[in-house]
């Protein structure tokens, strides 16, 4: 795969299989740069999206035959560990409606002229990998936890049509968890620990205040005779 956007044609296949060809792969998804090239007829537009700590979904929706239709596939893995296997599918036939708000939104964020990637790369969020064809033209887009804009947009509506939420709700990553735990268990200790040492020298004290007042008063019946 190349992309041209700057200083001539890079080539990002490896960067693009290592990523997400398995994930594509394990949902049993066609090639869109092979469809492209065999078929000029067929208009799609399909979003992985990738969230470090939540299953891999896929949302495919095509135009074909004056027909529309919608391919869902969720993952039960995790999109930043292992992908799993498919937990999920469903194929639905879509309005026309549907399919012109879709070229719409990508005509508004420019995905035809968009460069493949950017410096965007974090160490935790949720990559939104858009891929399209028309006219036996195949383009790929993919941006890291993109926050606003009409790219982010476009991504979600896809996502809303598939009815899949996407706000905030996944837990912990399986790779952090055992370190919260560990943190959580050493404060615990640590915190019974205080205590005890309060309780300890509180005790000491108040011995020690009790060992003075018993020398105190034996030192004035001495003191007497």
């Amino acid at each position: 795969m190349l992309d041209g956007y700057r200083n001539g044609a890079a080539d990002i296949s490896q960067a693009i299989d290592q990523r997400y060809s398995d994930a594509l792969e394990a949902m049993h998804e066609e090639s869109l740069w092979k469809l492209a090239r065999v078929d000029n007829s067929i208009a799609v537009f399909r979003l992985l999206w990738l969230p470090t700590s939540g299953p891999p979904i896929s949302v495919r929706i095509q135009f074909s035959d004056k027909k529309v239709r919608l391919e869902i596939i969720k993952l039960d893995g995790y999109g930043g560990y292992d992908i799993g296997k498919i937990a999920y599918r469903k194929s639905v036939e879509g309005e026309l409606s549907l399919w012109n708000r879709l070229v719409e939104e990508s005509e508004e964020a420019s995905f035809w002229r968009m460069p493949t990637r950017i410096d965007d790369l974090g160490l935790d969020g949720e990559h939104f990998v858009l891929e399209g064809v028309k006219d036996g033209i195949y383009h790929v887009v993919d941006r890291w936890s993109p926050r606003f804009g009409a790219y982010r947009k476009i991504c979600k509506s896809m996502l809303k049509h598939a009815q899949i939420e996407t706000s905030s709700t996944a837990s912990a990553s399986p790779a952090i968890l055992p370190v919260m735990r560990r943190f959580a268990y050493g404060l615990l200790v640590l915190l019974f620990g205080a205590v005890l040492l309060t309780w300890y020298c509180l005790r000491r004290r108040a011995e020690g205040r009790k060992d003075r007042h018993s020398e105190a008063a034996g030192g004035g019946r001495r003191g007497s005779f």
